[in-house]
């Protein structure tokens, strides 16, 4: 007589093994209900029915009273046979079975039922299967190691992250440097995602949207419960990062860390006068009426920027306007991981060839980097994780950034922050041309004392395409004040390194708006 054993084969391919149920199944009656196996020269179990579901390593304490299975029959059936799973005999129902046929066998639990032949602990045999199948998945599992290893970057606890510009080459790609060396970054457009490798480094990937009260306290982060993009302040949070830059007649060497290192300093985005901070809050939008930062409002215009900033300290003290020092950490981050100067080119146009400005929050469906999908790829808006139009749609004021007689001067305290004035600022040792409108630059200046501050100091065979690919407005006779990135019709001179130094602390127009930051202290 043939055993239950007879009518099981061991599979050659494995690739049912785990059931639904998350059991081990193979050549033992370890199995879920409608179970599948390939076809075999042998015998083989084709389905189990009416099997209780989750039956793994073993045989349940109890089995229903009948029960079918589909299977080839083995070559040796003898009529009349039964089969034993763990202590309890069944019998098959019928009659017809053909040695060698697939068929549908009807079993009825029965008692006592001796084996002709010698028999074989199914318990044991359901163990030795299970010892096959952990052994095949952990060889499964070091070859799939082994590929990771092979395709995924190994990810720095701490990373030193850099790029070089070489000024006398006109092109605006970056070299990278450090554990930025083989990092790629890319812009999505639209629902097409795009990707980047610093999605996993420090300092970025703890960039995140979130919900900030008046007081500075998150209430919620961009897909947590309770987050909205209309109802509260939508800001970006950035962790403190410390930096180092050297520069020298041909080239400029930027990097960041998460930690300290030789050379190294808290990027004064961070390093204020009453201490270090740990975050600072950039508005995820342009500033909307209300001096709010939320999604489907009209950017806020024509006012000046002494009212931009009273509106927003108007919030309470640790609010301001978008300073010089957060800029300068923003366009930071974005150099480094682009390894470009050109962020029309390698993010988007931006919205700077068309009649108005758009509303915010027309990007809040695109995952990271990217610009909204459309015709026309320089009348969209742009966002570089989770802060949109950081170039272009409307200029945006930089507060704590004065400039008289061509003269750079900063402060870094929000409550000095004041137009037409340098107490309580410090100079920047860097050069501004005569005078110009809307020329291109083409290197940026360096002050040993703040080489944090990038600013433009050579317009001379700049373009579009070339150097730093943005536009400089400036003006060197009195005081001005500063505004950056562009607006609706700037076409390619607008950008994140597009600068206007050309206006008085009057200045004030429909092409002109601002971005909230705020620094809990």
């Amino acid at each position: 007589m043939a055993v239950l054993q007879d009518l099981i084969k061991t599979q050659p391919d494995w690739h049912n093994v785990i059931n639904a149920n998350n059991a081990i199944v193979g050549d033992s009656l370890v199995l879920a209900a409608d179970v599948t196996y390939d076809a075999g020269d042998d015998a083989y179990i084709v389905s189990i029915r009416n099997l209780p579901p989750n039956i793994a390593a073993g045989v349940p304490a109890t089995l229903p009273e009948t029960f079918s299975i589909r299977c080839r029959m083995p070559n040796d059936y003898q009529a009349g046979a039964s089969f034993r799973i763990g202590s309890v005999d069944f019998a098959p129902q019928g009659a017809g079975f053909t040695a060698g046929d697939v068929t549908t066998i009807n079993f009825d639990r029965i008692a006592n039922q001796a084996f002709f032949s010698a028999g074989m602990d199914l318990t044991r045999a359901s163990q030795e299967s299970v010892d096959r199948v952990s052994e095949k998945l952990e060889v499964a599992k070091r070859d799939i190691e082994a590929i990771l290893r092979r395709v995924t970057p190994v990810i720095p606890v701490n990373a030193r992250m850099g790029v070089a510009w070489n000024f006398t080459n006109p092109s605006p790609a970056l070299v990278r440097l450090d554990d930025a060396v083989g990092l790629v970054a890319t812009s999505g457009i639209g629902t097409a995602q795009g990707f980047s490798d610093f999605d996993e480094m420090p300092i970025y990937r703890d960039i995140r949207r979130c919900n900030l009260d008046v007081n500075g306290n998150v209430t919620a982060y961009e897909g947590q419960e309770g987050f909205t993009y209309t109802n509260a302040d939508v800001m970006v949070e950035i962790p403190q990062f410390f930096y180092r830059v050297e520069q020298d007649t041909t080239q400029r060497r930027e990097w960041i860390s998460n930690q300290p290192m030789s050379g190294f300093a808290v990027h004064p985005a961070f390093a204020r006068p009453w201490g270090n901070v740990p975050f600072i809050y950039i508005g995820a939008y342009e500033t909307g009426a209300g001096h709010v930062s939320r999604s489907g409002l009209a950017p806020l215009v024509s006012i000046t920027r002494a009212a931009f900033r009273t509106g927003a300290r108007g919030k309470g003290t640790i609010w301001s306007v978008q300073d010089l020092t957060s800029r300068m950490a923003l366009g930071l981050l974005i150099r480094i991981e682009f390894a470009h100067m050109n962020t029309q080119q390698v993010i988007g146009g931006g919205n700077t060839a068309t009649a108005d400005a758009l509303a915010t929050g027309r990007t809040n469906s695109i995952i990271g980097t990217g610009r909204e999908a459309g015709v026309n790829p320089n009348g969209l808006s742009v966002v570089w994780r989770g802060i949109e139009n950081p170039y272009g749609n409307v200029w945006e004021f930089v507060d704590g950034y004065n400039v008289n007689a061509g003269v750079h001067m900063f402060a870094n305290d929000p409550v000095n922050y004041a137009d037409d004035t340098a107490t309580n600022y410090a100079p920047i040792a860097i050069s501004l041309p005569a005078s110009g409108s809307g020329t291109f630059a083409t290197r940026l200046g360096f002050d040993p004392a703040q080489p944090w501050a990038g600013l433009p100091s050579s317009v001379t065979g700049g373009s579009e395409t070339t150097f730093l690919s943005d536009a400089f407005w400036f003006n060197a006779a009195g005081w001005r004040l500063t505004f950056v990135g562009g607006h609706w019709f700037n076409a390619g001179g607008a950008g994140l390194f597009a600068w206007a130094v050309n206006n008085d602390s009057s200045h004030m127009g429909t092409t002109l708006g601002a971005r909230l930051l705020c620094i809990p202290r």
